[in-house]
């Protein structure tokens, strides 16, 4: 008890002293302004794990073997189905179509076509036409023409590529009609006559791959020989082909082609020197984005007789795809050594006359460009210009007029300046051109066309019998497969030609502007057998497209088609 006393008094003794240090030490006044905000500062993780580094480390060789043995599989598929399209049957072919009908002016109209039928492999077709008229025309000669043409083709489609052979006959009689018969009472219906007989052979072997690494190739081989009954005669042989491949010679694009056309031509003409014409075209094309491009040489090496002349010209096109599928538009220049046979001119003009030699006209640059556009499914816009510097370019100009000149065989029609002979001048022609095409399927067919040729002559006062604006419009109309509606419209001016008067003085006449409307109308009582009209001419009027040959006004053709 005694002990915890002592204890007691120890604690109390302690604490008073304890107590009175603290005064002693701090005696001061403090005044707390803020609230006491506790807080304890962010503690730091001493990181001691250890860690051995070992510099010597030793990497165990493996060694192993593969022991490859060949399993044999055998699986056999199931068979599989074709998936069957529902589609509309295929129409039933025929072998033959004829036509045939009746006219005024005395024209009967007869037409032939062979096929055979549906082939993969064989294409197999044949054509007759004659078509001939024998009206008059008050103050004009005889005017009788006569057109008979026989067609014959082949196709054989092989497995990558195919052959292909035609031959083609064409006789054409005209009457150098005109003149006033009354000045030359003399002259008889056989002495104005010309017949032209054509023959053109021609093969050809084109390869068909789909696989775009092959080397594409063609080659063809032909002859043709027009004469007529003056015994004036022109023959041509033919033969060319050309090459391309796609390759990579250059990182600028994925790929670009690189190919060459070669073209011989040998011409034989009774009324002048032979001439020989080869013609080289390499290029390369290549496509970037939208734009595809093409460059290129046309070179030409024309001998005629000893003579030798070469004709160079750069070809650079491009396009541009604009709007994919709606809007193409292109561009380019370059040039061309155009030929000017007696095959070419008559067919432009059976009037000219028969003695006539082969020449060349060198359009030595020509730049063009244009777009298509797709405005909608069923209607296409094409705008296209092209300016072209023509030299030696044949005009035709009709042989002098006199009445007191003596008829003579030899130069047919010199003494009635009824035939036409040619005049080369430079010419500079600017072509602008315009042609819209609405369809839709089998019923709707409409084609609208407008051009304008801006000819500017050097020598000439005009540039002859070249008309500087023409138009033209066809429409077809499909009613229920019953009744076939057909019309065409036909619009020319501008021309200007050459006439002589009594005294041989030369005239510049301006040849009247003419509108041609046409309409046909077709029944098909079946498949088989329909009835057709045609109407040309409907307003009747008389135009000449060569001075002093005049066409027939309103004439009509009926007639009957039948498939067998």
């Amino acid at each position: 008890m005694k002990l915890h006393l002592n204890i007691y008094s120890l604690l109390l003794i302690g604490i008073l002293f304890f107590t009175s240090s603290l005064y002693a030490q701090h005696n001061e006044e403090v005044t707390i302004i803020a609230s006491y905000n506790p807080s304890i500062s962010d503690a730091s993780r001493i990181r001691l794990n250890p860690s051995i580094q070992d510099t010597n480390t030793a990497k165990p060789e493996l060694t192993y073997s593969i022991s490859s043995r060949l399993y044999e599989t055998h699986f056999t598929p199931d068979s599989i189905k074709p998936a069957k399209l529902s589609s509309e049957p295929y129409s039933k072919l025929y072998h033959f179509l004829a036509k045939g009908g009746f006219g005024n002016y005395t024209t009967p109209y007869l037409e032939l076509f062979y096929n055979n039928l549906r082939s993969k492999q064989t294409s197999v077709g044949a054509h007759y036409l004659h078509l001939s008229s024998s009206g008059d025309f008050k103050g004009y000669a005889y005017p009788a023409f006569s057109t008979n043409q026989a067609d014959i083709w082949f196709k054989q489609y092989l497995t990558q590529s195919t052959f292909s052979a035609d031959v083609v006959y064409k006789r054409d009689v005209v009457h150098y009609y005109g003149f006033n018969p009354k000045d030359f009472p003399e002259v008889s219906d056989k002495n104005i006559k010309q017949r032209f007989s054509f023959v053109d052979i021609n093969l050809g072997y084109k390869s068909n791959y789909t696989d775009s690494t092959h080397l594409n190739h063609n080659i063809y081989l032909g002859f043709y020989n027009l004469g007529d009954i003056f015994k004036s005669s022109e023959s041509c042989f033919k033969l060319g082909g050309g090459i391309d491949k796609n390759l990579k010679i250059s990182n600028l694009t994925n790929r670009q082609t690189l190919g060459i056309k070669a073209d011989l031509r040998f011409y034989d003409n009774s009324n002048s020197s032979s001439l020989t014409l080869i013609k080289l075209t390499p290029f390369i094309s290549t496509n970037f984005k939208q734009f595809n491009f093409q460059l290129g040489f046309d070179i030409n090496i024309a001998t005629e007789g000893s003579k030798t002349n070469y004709f160079t010209y750069p070809m650079a096109e491009v396009q541009i795809n604009f709007i994919p599928n709606v809007l193409n538009l292109y561009g380019g220049i370059g040039g061309e050594l155009i030929t000017n046979t007696y095959k070419s001119l008559s067919d432009e003009n059976p009037f000219v006359n028969s003695f006539n030699t082969v020449s060349l006209t060198n359009n030595k640059f020509m730049f063009y460009g244009g777009l298509k556009s797709s405005l909608s499914k069923n209607l296409n816009l094409t705008l296209s210009f092209k300016g072209s510097n023509l030299y030696s370019m044949p005009l035709y100009i009709p042989y002098s007029y006199t009445n007191q000149l003596f008829f003579n065989n030899t130069y047919l029609g010199t003494g009635f300046g009824n035939t036409y002979l040619l005049i080369y001048d430079h010419i500079k022609l600017l072509n602008i051109k315009a042609e819209l095409a609405y369809t839709v399927g089998d019923k709707w067919n409409v084609m609208f066309f407008a051009s304008y040729d801006k000819y500017t002559a050097v020598n000439q006062e005009k540039a002859w019998y070249k008309p500087s604006f023409k138009l033209g419009t066809t429409a077809y109309y499909n009613i229920n497969d019953k009744f076939i509606l057909r019309g065409t419209l036909t619009a020319r001016t501008g021309a200007y030609g050459i006439a002589f008067d009594q005294n041989n003085e030369q005239v510049t006449k301006k040849l009247d502007g003419f509108t041609d409307l046409s309409f046909g109308i077709e029944y098909r009582y079946n498949k088989l057998l329909s009835a057709f009209l045609n109407l040309n001419n409907i307003a009747a009027q008389r135009y000449s497209l060569w001075y002093d040959y005049p066409s027939y006004r309103f004439n009509l053709l009926a007639g009957v088609t039948f498939s067998f």
